[in-house]
């Protein structure tokens, strides 16, 4: 069984957007979006989007992701940091910021984000307490 759900290509599927759909979600003002920014060329990348995965594959709340490799150049670099102020933020102090990420935006302002990777058990909690369904 364990097989089956792990190469089942009919298995919980991500909504890939482009970089001009991940600035546009970050300027909506429609409720509750969920974004997902990765780079499965990472060693824990493809880990981390499995966690994703089964931790939202029961939930109404649709992922929306932005695979990072899709970043062709500086421009396209500058325009993912500039789309929302917590990125922005991250990325002019020293510390930058962390692919993967998830951001959670609520009416075009991030209310909440995880950057980098965390345990499964802590995501599981950041779900629960951001009340996402």
């Amino acid at each position: 069984f364990i097989l089956i759900k792990i190469f089942d290509p009919f298995g919980y599927k991500f909504t890939q957007i482009t970089l001009d759909e991940y600035v546009k979600l970050n300027k909506e003002d429609n409720g509750t979006t969920f974004i997902y920014v990765y780079n499965d060329k990472q060693a824990s990348g493809e880990v981390y989007s499995n966690i994703v995965k089964s931790v939202m594959e029961n939930k109404q709340t649709k992922v929306y992701a932005l695979d990072y490799n899709t970043l062709k150049n500086d421009k396209e670099t500058k325009k993912f940091i500039e789309a929302n102020s917590v990125v922005k933020a991250a990325a002019e102090n020293n510390e930058g910021y962390t692919v993967p990420m998830v951001l959670l935006l609520e009416n075009g302002e991030v209310k909440a984000s995880i950057m980098g990777t965390v345990e499964k058990s802590q995501f599981e909690t950041f779900v629960k307490d951001n009340n996402i369904k």
